[in-house]
């Protein structure tokens, strides 16, 4: 809705209130009755209103009037409203003083001759040194001299009285060097001086030239830095002889004017000639276009001939127009009678989109507007002598002087007259004191400020100084609000006609939002004016209603409106041109042909605003405070959020964002306060609209203020800590969103980035180990929707966390822990839950990360609807309670994150070995065995699960298996009906039963382990499956019951036949061969994801054990195969030595077979070693296991020892004698013949 309501923000443009817009050709106006109007209209004659109000007087210093009695020959006055001061020359002095006050004058004499013009401009950048903050220019009839312009002690400031606390400024003592340039002027007199905002120099000569001075920082080939430009003269008029130049008309320079948002200089001459130039980069330039006088006076006569064609002469003011104050026309031209042309330096293609586009290609004349006094009832007289003008959004000031000493100021503003369809202004005179010198903007010397802070322009008055013989003259052009302000002062309230006119006249709507603005002005508060603004609010207002007929849209040719008397306004102006241009007219009237259809003009209604759901048509209250609103973030709404300049600094300053924060919580409390009361006035008095429309503020922006006045706040305390310093706690994906962000997309697309930034300010307090109580409670008071009670409370826990992280004491530290969880609880479960656990595991508080995820659990699932979902075997048609679950399982994610983080600390001891290894593993599996039994002793069952579902993901059986929480029963039957094919569930699931005493239920699972149609279960493992249920049930704590009983004999049955079948092949060395084979592959394949180390460990622990029971069978151990099988199996998993001969010896096989069996392995010098990678892997094998026989020989050696080192000895050989025919085998050659000398002296 906010978005929506920018739309109606501006008034109609110039374009379209000249009527150039609808009717595609020059027009003219000033000659109806209503183009004119007094204050006085909008209020039903009440004489009191005034457009222009004195805010001061400031006389001319005493010490500068000394000087003036001593003057010899010329003195001078003028402004620079850059930096707030008046200067005045005499003869070759010049004189600066502050015009708001009369101190701090400053003065240069270091001239000869006499000064004949003055300016003063900010130079180019990195061209002086920082101090010099602007140039002075001073010339003299052959000498241009450039002075600097250096402020000195900020801390000497000077504030004037006349102005209110949030508008002084101070100025700093301003001091001027030493001359930086002097250029001759070639004999040609400069008459006026003007620069640009960028630092160029632009000087106008008596002979009609414009002159540039263009300096730089370092001198160019001819050794200069500064150099004068003629741009008027091209290089023809060079070769024209000197005398001949005697003869040339000459037309002086009268005034240079810049429109620094186009880049257009305008020149204006003596004559009443009009230059337009365009600035272009590189200190170029180009002219435009030119229009003489005459040219303009025959375009004027021809579009108005009921006129004395004298008042189109004599130019002698140029007023440009900036973007702002339209986008279509350029310049005003004002002649001595007051009469305006508006000019535009591009022809307007309407309808076409094309216009801001276009470049500048010459001078064209598209409005002419009479002064007062021409039309038919006129009682105001004519403006004459004209010397001076002044135009600023809307409002023209024009000096005429009509008296010798004494001169009249004229105002004529469009402001108390807005969305008007044509162009309607006010007339306003003021008799001044003195002749006027000069008249300027006083300009906000905050440079910090946005230029638009807010909407001080749109409601604050514009301070006008003018300059005369007596002093500084500072009006006011009051606005909108002003002139209610006095109107509801002079009828003593609201209720009264006038008042009521004035909202007429206004627009409803717009008068709505002018009131609002004054009821909300801070200085205001308390006041009667508060008081009679917000009812005048409300008393015309209207209401809201339902739409029962289409009504008309935005205002057309022809539509009349009525004054505060109900008398009709026609709109029959601007008037046409009646007959064709002549050349020299259409040459300056040059236009594209226009579409014939004449054009609506935009947002010239407010009243149509409704709610297309039900057919609601808002009230002017509605729209008014919208527009209100509106205004207040209109300067920041489009504006990118950090600065294009200084990377990753705010775009406005902390300035900027009091003063946003300032508007909207005036509108928030004036929301609060006027809210109840005033809904109530409004359902008694529109009883049919209750249903639809409860009074403006249930259809209010005060919803819509929340968001932009948090995101505000946020930017005020993110502009306190340096947005640079918080850079490096924002995450690269945010910086670039932020940096390509409007306020506008932030605050209606991005509060996610807002929400992190109030984090982001936290840490940067936490990382400095600040308290973050105090700006946790400003956050929670300014943003309570960008930061929650929540997060406040978890910031407050990292705080105690991180307090605690450095406590010493052990109570101490406890009790900081238990106090942050207490925290956390309250909380819970809207918090960051994962960031509060992983500080919680981190200071190793197990006990607080699982009664947290409990907490937040239960109060995520009061009902209990998950665990009655799990009960009943997770039914897919469930929703709820499926949803319920995921939502506990997120929970429980934190206790197994913080279980995963103690097991890979197990991982890593384990894997890196030191001296107290067996220590720490004891002292980790210890911690894994404390969160274990913290979590099985909360009463939440589904957490129990994710502990048992933690430990079964990590083969941690034996410490599953060690829990006899009733809690398992469930998850193993649960996990089982989910996956019946899982064999290692169902081991589990009767160790479980078996481990309790419940063996009959152990027996019946064991039962149906042998049973089960599987390929997969060998025949022993069937038979093992079934002496343990034999077992089981022949336990005498199973009971003697007749069912009991026919399951044993059933069982015993299965065994027997069993056993049977598995005696019955043992002869056959094939089948028994397969039998290993398919037992060493399936304990590698169980173990895949380990390393090759712990696969060979698996499968050689898994032989030990089948070796230990069938070494004594025969047939069944088939020792030769077995050993070549596993050095096989070792050799392909790249080990970089053979574990088996080791393994071999620790099972306590006898060596001298197992040399004999090395021995034929070498002997056979299979390939199968090459194949592999390792050729001499089997030699390696032997040497390792000749050497652990050494290594068992000690002292003298036994005879049956000596038959022993003798096969030790031929196997060595066998492999040296292999060795012998390889290349690069010289460094196991020397060991095995170090192995054959230490058997050599065991058999000596």
């Amino acid at each position: 809705m906010i978005d929506r309501h920018f739309q109606c923000l501006s008034s109609p443009n110039l374009l379209e209130v000249t009527g150039v817009a609808q009717h595609g050709m020059a027009t003219t106006s000033g000659l109806n009755d209503f183009d004119y109007q007094n204050l006085s209209s909008l209020s039903m004659n009440l004489k009191s209103l005034n457009q222009v109000v004195t805010s001061s007087k400031v006389p001319i210093p005493p010490e500068i009037l000394e000087h003036l009695n001593h003057i010899k020959c010329h003195c001078m006055m003028g402004l620079f409203p850059e930096i707030g001061r008046a200067w005045l020359t005499i003869d070759s002095d010049i004189y600066i003083w502050t015009y708001e006050n009369d101190r701090d004058v400053a003065y240069f004499d270091g001239l000869n001759h006499l000064i004949v013009s003055v300016g003063l401009v900010a130079p180019k950048p990195d061209v002086f040194v920082n101090d010099v903050k602007y140039l002075l220019i001073l010339t003299t009839p052959i000498e241009i001299v450039v002075l600097g312009v250096i402020f000195g002690d900020s801390t000497k400031t000077i504030c004037s009285p006349n102005r209110t606390v949030h508008a002084v400024k101070p100025f700093e003592e301003l001091h001027i060097s030493r001359p930086i340039f002097v250029l001759n002027t070639d004999n040609v007199s400069i008459m006026t001086i003007e620069g640009t905002s960028d630092g160029r120099i632009f000087l106008g000569g008596r002979d009609g030239s414009l002159f540039e001075l263009q300096y730089q920082a370092e001198s160019n080939w001819f050794g200069r830095r500064c150099k004068k430009v003629n741009h008027s003269q091209s290089l023809v008029s060079y070769m024209v002889p000197g005398f001949l130049k005697i003869f040339a008309e000459n037309d002086a320079v009268a005034r240079i004017a810049m429109d620094n948002s186009r880049r257009l200089l305008y020149v204006l001459f003596e004559k009443g000639a009009i230059e337009a130039w365009e600035l272009e980069p590189n200190d170029n330039i180009r002219r435009v276009g030119r229009v003489t006088h005459r040219e303009v006076i025959q375009a004027a006569v021809s579009m108005v001939k009921t006129v004395d064609a004298a008042i189109f002469k004599n130019i002698t003011a140029i007023c440009p127009l900036t973007f702002d104050d339209s986008p279509h026309l350029h310049l005003i031209a004002v002649t001595q009678c007051g009469v305006r042309f508006y000019f535009s330096t591009t022809p307007i293609l309407v309808g076409q989109g094309t216009m801001e586009a276009l470049r500048p290609q010459g001078l064209y004349l598209l409005h002419v507007r009479l002064p007062p006094g021409y039309t038919p009832n006129t009682q105001v007289g004519k403006p004459r002598q004209v010397h001076s003008a002044f135009y600023h959004r809307g409002s023209l000031l024009m000096v005429s002087s009509s008296q010798q000493d004494q001169d009249l100021l004229w105002s004529l503003s469009s402001e108390p007259f807005p969305h008007r369809p044509y162009l309607t202004e006010s007339s306003t005179l003021m008799q001044l004191d003195g002749q006027v010198c000069a008249l300027a903007q006083i300009k906000d010397r905050d440079s910090h400020a946005l230029t638009i802070s807010s909407i001080r322009h749109t409601y604050q008055p514009t301070k006008i100084v003018l300059l005369t013989n007596q002093g500084a003259h500072i009006v006011s052009l009051l606005k909108p609000m002003d002139l209610l302000q006095q109107l509801l002062v002079a009828c003593r309230g609201p209720h009264h006609e006038a008042v009521k006119a004035y909202f007429q006249a206004q627009t409803e709507p717009e008068a709505c939002a002018t009131s609002l603005m004054l009821a909300c002005t801070e200085a205001l508060r308390g006041t009667e004016m508060t008081m009679w603004a917000t009812q005048a609010f409300f008393l015309y207002g209207g209401e809201p209603h339902y739409r029962t007929a289409p009504t008309g849209g935005a205002f057309s040719a022809g539509t009349t409106f009525a004054d505060g008397q109900g008398a009709p306004i026609f709109n029959s102006t601007p008037f046409l041109a009646s007959r064709p241009a002549s050349a020299i007219q259409q040459s300056l009237l040059q236009q594209t042909q226009y579409p014939s259809t004449v054009q609506n003009v935009s947002n010239a209604n407010f009243t149509t605003t409704m709610d297309p759901s039900n057919n609601l048509v808002y009230s002017a209250k509605h729209t008014g405070l919208y527009l209100h609103v509106s205004r207040l973030l209109k300067p920041i709404w489009r504006r990118r959020c950090l600065s294009e300049t200084s990377p990753f600094t705010s775009s406005i300053s902390l300035q900027d964002c009091g003063q946003v924060l300032s508007d909207l919580y005036a509108i928030k409390a004036f929301l609060a306060a006027n809210a109840a009361t005033n809904v109530t006035t409004t359902l008694q008095n529109n009883q049919s609209a209750t249903q639809g429309a409860s009074g403006v503020f249930q259809y209010s922006p005060s919803g819509n203020l929340t968001r932009p006045k948090n995101m505000a706040e946020d930017a005020r305390l993110e502009e306190k800590k340096s947005l640079d310093a918080l850079n490096r706690f924002i995450n690269q994906n945010k910086q670039n969103i932020l940096a390509s962000c409007t306020f506008r997309d932030l605050i209606l697309c991005r509060p996610d980035t807002c929400s992190q930034f109030t984090s982001v300010l936290i840490n940067y307090y936490l990382n400095d180990n600040a308290s973050v109580g105090s700006i946790s409670a400003k956050l929670r008071d300014v943003c309570p929707t960008l930061y929650s009670h929540e997060e406040a409370v978890s910031h407050k826990a990292t705080e105690i966390l991180l307090m605690a992280k450095t406590c010493t004491d052990g109570e101490e530290k406890n009790e900081h822990l238990m106090t942050a969880l207490t925290l956390c609880k309250s909380a819970a479960p809207n918090l960051p839950l994962g960031s509060i656990c992983q500080q919680f595991t981190a200071a190793n508080f197990y006990q607080g990360v699982i009664e947290l995820c409990a907490v937040c659990a239960f109060k995520l699932d009061v009902n209990e609807t998950a665990l009655h979902y799990y009960r009943n075997g997770e039914p897919q048609g469930d929703r709820e309670g499926l949803m319920a679950y995921s939502a506990r399982s997120e929970c429980y994610k934190e206790v197994k994150l913080m279980l995963e983080q103690v097991y890979q600390q197990l991982c890593c001891v384990e894997v890196n070995g030191n001296a107290n290894n067996d220590t720490e593993i004891a002292d980790i599996n210890g911690q894994i065995l404390k969160i274990v039994t913290l979590a099985l002793q909360t009463s939440d069952i589904l957490l129990h699960v994710a502990v048992y579902e933690w430990l079964l993901s990590h083969r941690l059986l034996g410490e599953l298996l060690g829990l006899s929480e009733p809690s398992l029963r469930l998850f193993l039957n649960n996990s089982l009906a989910k996956y019946p094919d899982n064999q290692q569930l169902a081991d589990l699931l009767w160790k479980y039963h078996e481990r309790n005493g419940q063996h009959s239920a152990a027996a019946k699972i064991l039962d149906n382990l042998a049973t089960i149609d599987a390929d997969n279960i060998p025949l022993s493992r069937r038979i093992e499956y079934l002496s343990k249920a034999v077992l089981c049930m022949r336990s005498e704590t199973i009971g003697y019951s007749v069912q009991n009983g026919v399951l044993l004999k059933e069982m015993e049955e299965k065994l027997e036949f069993a056993q049977i079948l598995a005696v019955s092949h043992h002869n056959d060395a094939l089948l028994i061969e397969t039998v290993w084979l398919n037992i060493f592959d399936r304990e590698l394949a169980a173990s895949t994801h380990a390393t090759p180390e712990q696969q060979m460990e698996r499968l050689l622990t898994k032989f030990k054990c089948l070796a230990r029971e069938y070494s004594d069978t025969g047939n069944c151990f088939p020792l030769p195969f077995l050993v070549y099988e596993l050095e096989v199996r070792a050799c392909k998993l790249r080990l970089h030595e053979s574990p088996v001969p080791e393994c071999l010896l620790a099972i306590k096989l006898d060596t001298d077979t197992l040399l004999d069996i090395y021995t034929r392995m070498v002997a056979m010098n299979d390939r199968v070693w090459l194949a592999e990678g390792n050729e001499w892997y089997l030699v390696e094998a032997a040497a390792k296991l000749a050497s652990a026989f050494i290594a068992t020989c000690t002292g003298s050696v036994a005879r049956n020892q000596r038959r022993v080192a003798a096969k030790a000895m031929s196997l060595i050989s066998s492999c040296l004698n292999l060795l012998y025919t390889k290349p690069d085998t010289q460094h196991l050659i020397e060991i095995l013949r170090d192995i054959q000398s230490k058997l050599e002296r065991l058999l000596a």
